[in-house]
């Protein structure tokens, strides 16, 4: 019995966490630092579903039977940052935006005449890697999101947009519908994408 309260408990909780993450990105205005970090998770997801939809009949996803090499496992990870890459800056170079930023309302715009090219995409991802990531070091990594998301939030720009003089816009969508999609990430993230 004991059991169930606790697995009762951890259901509101999680409900409870769910609401406030919905509330908190509908609430954050014209800047949705919020929407922008789920619309990043989800498209990172849709690219990581893709690439091992592509790269499962080579056999190079399920190591479950053998020996997990190093070499193997580098691989795989520089295949997924590049197919990331490509995805995304293919994306923002013909679309202005990509499928989760579309979902999210999300668009990119140059304040210049200029378009945004394949090239100028990859150079923002590059510093979204940088000033964003952190490189992807794990310590590192904390401080630059913190820092990004003040910065977002007070100037109601990030360093790579105000750097590549782009600007973001953000369409209204219904509070069900970003649930929905929170959701749907949250979903796709426990399959193992």
């Amino acid at each position: 019995m004991p059991e169930y309260i606790f697995l009762f408990s951890l259901v509101i909780f999680a409900i409870y966490a769910f609401v406030w993450i919905v509330r908190a990105a509908l609430t954050d205005s014209d800047k949705s630092p919020w929407r922008r970090f789920w619309a990043r998770t989800l498209d990172s997801y849709v690219v990581l579903f893709a690439y091992n939809l592509l790269i499962t009949p080579f056999g190079i996803v399920y190591f479950m039977d053998n020996e997990i090499t190093l070499t193997a496992l580098i691989g795989y990870m520089l295949g997924y940052v590049v197919s990331y890459v490509l995805y995304e800056s293919f994306m923002l170079s013909r679309f202005h935006t990509t499928v989760a930023k579309w979902a999210f309302g999300i668009s990119l715009h140059a304040h210049t005449k200029n378009q945004i090219t394949f090239k100028f995409a990859f150079k923002r991802l590059i510093k979204i890697f940088i000033y964003g990531q952190g490189a992807m070091i794990p310590i590192v990594n904390f401080f630059t999101h913190r820092k990004a998301f003040y910065d977002l939030v007070e100037n109601g720009r990030t360093k790579w947009d105000q750097d590549m003089n782009l600007s973001v816009h953000i369409k209204d969508i219904h509070w069900a519908h970003y649930g929905i999609l929170v959701g749907l990430t949250f979903m796709i993230s426990s399959m193992g994408a």
